[in-house]
C-alpha cells in the first residue's frame, strides 16, 4: 500500500509538505506542483490516515450531508458531486436523511451531535429553526446548497425570480390559468409526471396545456415533449458548496457568503402559444 512517504520521495519534497497539501492548505507549493501531487496521489491510490491525522489536527475529518429522506434526480446528483469533491479535500463523508416531519429532523439533529463532523451542508431545509439555532450556538461550519438561510453561507439560483420569470414566459404564450404543482422539491420529475397524467385524461402537451419544470435534469431534453424547464448549473453549485464548507472549516472564510448563481429558461417542446392567444406578447406580473 502506498503510503505518504512514497508520494513525498516521487516528488522530492518532505511527508509534512505533502500532508498539508492533501489536507487542501493552500500556498504550500506553487500551483503546478500542487497539481503533480494531486495528481500523483489519484494515480497511486494514496488514502491520508485520517485516524492519524484526526489525533494531531483535533478534527474529525468528516463532513455531514444532510439530504432528504426520498431526495429527487437532482439532489441525487448534486449530492454525488459536492460528495466527490468533498473526498478529494480529504474527507470522509456521512449522510443524515431527514423525512419531512419534527421528529425525523429532531433524529438528525442527535446524530449530527453525536456523529461531531467539521462541517455540514445541507441539501434537505430543516423547516424547525432549532437546527439553525445549534449551528449558530455551536460555530459549525454548514453551508446550504440551492436554498438560503438568513446568517448561514449559500449557494444557489435566485429560485424566486426563475418562477416569476417561468409564470412570465406563459403569461406571454396568453395563459390566464396557471396552476403550480408544489412540494418540498418543485422539480422536472413533477412537471414530468403532470405531462403523464394530462396524457392518460385525453389531453395533448402542449396543443391543450403547456407545462413547465425546473432543475433541467439531464431526461428533461429526451421526454416526449421535450420539456421547457428553468435549468440549474448543477455541477457548479456541487463544486462552490464543497469548496465554501472546506473554506469555512480551514478558517479562510467564517463570515457568511450568499453566493447567487445564473440560471436560465431552457424553451423546449412542452410549451406553446395558447390557443386563445397565439399572437399575444411576453408580459409581466
Amino acid at each position: 500500500m502506498v503510503n505518504i512517504k512514497d508520494i513525498a520521495r516521487q516528488v522530492g519534497m518532505s511527508p509534512s509538505t505533502i500532508s498539508r497539501v492533501v489536507n487542501g492548505r493552500k500556498h504550500v507549493v506553487s500551483s503546478e506542483k500542487r497539481k503533480q501531487i494531486l495528481k500523483l496521489v489519484e494515480e497511486t491510490g494514496y488514502v491520508p490516515n485520517r485516524a492519524a491525522r484526526s489525533m494531531v489536527l483535533k478534527r474529525s475529518f468528516t463532513v455531514g450531508i444532510i439530504i432528504p429522506d426520498a431526495f429527487n434526480m437532482f439532489q441525487g446528483q448534486l449530492f454525488s458531486i459536492i460528495k466527490r469533491h468533498l473526498i478529494s479535500f480529504g474527507y470522509h463523508v456521512l449522510f443524515f436523511f431527514v423525512k419531512f416531519d419534527d421528529q425525523s429532523e429532531k433524529i438528525c439533529l442527535n446524530c449530527l451531535k453525536a456523529e461531531q463532523p467539521d462541517g455540514v451542508i445541507m441539501i434537505h431545509k430543516i423547516k424547525n429553526p432549532f437546527f439553525y439555532e445549534y449551528v449558530r450556538k455551536t460555530g459549525l461550519p454548514t453551508v446550504t446548497s440551492t436554498f438560503h438561510y438568513p446568517g448561514i453561507n449559500a449557494i444557489h439560483v435566485n429560485e424566486k425570480q426563475a418562477s416569476k420569470d417561468a409564470v412570465n414566459y406563459l403569461i406571454g404564450l396568453g395563459y390566464h390559468r396557471i396552476l403550480l404543482i408544489s412540494g418540498d422539491g418543485f422539480t422536472d420529475e413533477l412537471a414530468i409526471g403532470a405531462i403523464r397524467v394530462l396524457i392518460d385524461e385525453g389531453l395533448w402537451v402542449p396543443e391543450d396545456v403547456s407545462v413547465i419544470g425546473f432543475d433541467d435534469i439531464d431526461i428533461a431534453q429526451y421526454t416526449a415533449p421535450s420539456l421547457t424547464t428553468i435549468y440549474q448549473p448543477l455541477t457548479e453549485i456541487g463544486e462552490k458548496t464543497a469548496l465554501a464548507l472546506h473554506r469555512q472549516i480551514s478558517g479562510d472564510n467564517i463570515t457568511e457568503e450568499e453566493q447567487i448563481l445564473p440560471y436560465k429558461l431552457v424553451i423546449r417542446e412542452s410549451t406553446r402559444a395558447s390557443k386563445n392567444d397565439r399572437t399575444r406578447i411576453p408580459g409581466n406580473f
